[in-house]
């Protein structure tokens, strides 16, 4: 009888940046980052180039992410993490295989939780302040959330100066930890989350909690898959 040692995890993007040398810079990011994660075997990829106006966006990379995880579901993974802050396509993905799919908002936002009744939750754009507070009211967590703040800056600004977004998330790190409101920081946004963990040890513990959100999320994914 074969044992299995790792969960195998997709840590699907479901979006692409603007440049596309970026698409796979991100994949190699957080694939260095998690390549010693115990017991998991991570595997950073994205989704094809694909064409939508605003109108239909939404419909057209659901659909796209949905087929992705069909894929991988017939690749062999044990899960999926898609990995965007707006959880998108999940309950269609979650309906159309059989492999666990993981929203990382709806899943870290619970975690968050577990550590203290209230977290702080910072973005990217400042368009993805409204739709994330949208989701953590439809998730339950309206009432454990102190708010959400953006760092202005978008994908491609992010990975082109990862010190420099990481700057940024510590100076609101500071401020939530003075306002003394929150336990916790969710980085609700996964190239925050890479660009602040390169950086991470260069910057002052404030006092208050900075989750790993992206770490957290694989790892959810590893123990839904067992």
């Amino acid at each position: 009888m074969n044992v299995k040692t790792k969960q195998r995890v997709l840590f699907l993007t479901p979006f692409n940046f603007n440049d596309e040398r970026f698409d796979d810079e991100f994949d190699a990011l957080v694939q260095k980052q998690f390549e010693s994660l115990p017991g998991v075997e991570v595997v950073a990829d994205h989704v094809n180039r694909f064409d939508a106006d605003d109108d239909s966006y939404e419909s057209v990379q659901e659909q796209i992410v949905v087929d992705a995880v069909k894929n991988a579901d017939a690749d062999g993974f044990d899960s999926v993490v898609i990995a965007c802050y707006y959880d998108p396509a999940v309950p269609a993905a979650r309906s159309a295989a059989p492999v666990p799919v993981i929203g990382p908002l709806q899943l870290v936002a619970g975690m968050a939780t577990q550590y203290g009744p209230k977290f702080h939750l910072i973005t990217d754009i400042d368009e993805a302040v409204e739709p994330t507070e949208q989701l953590l009211t439809s998730y339950g967590f309206s009432n454990a959330s102190t708010g959400v703040t953006a760092l202005g800056i978008d994908g491609d600004t992010i990975l082109s100066d990862t010190r420099a977004a990481a700057e940024r998330a510590d100076r609101i790190i500071q401020e939530v930890a003075e306002a003394g409101e929150a336990q916790s920081v969710i980085i609700g946004c996964t190239i925050v989350s890479a660009a602040y963990e390169k950086h991470r040890d260069e910057f002052p513990d404030h006092g208050v909690l900075v989750l790993n959100s992206n770490k957290l999320a694989l790892e959810g994914a590893a123990i839904l898959s067992r």
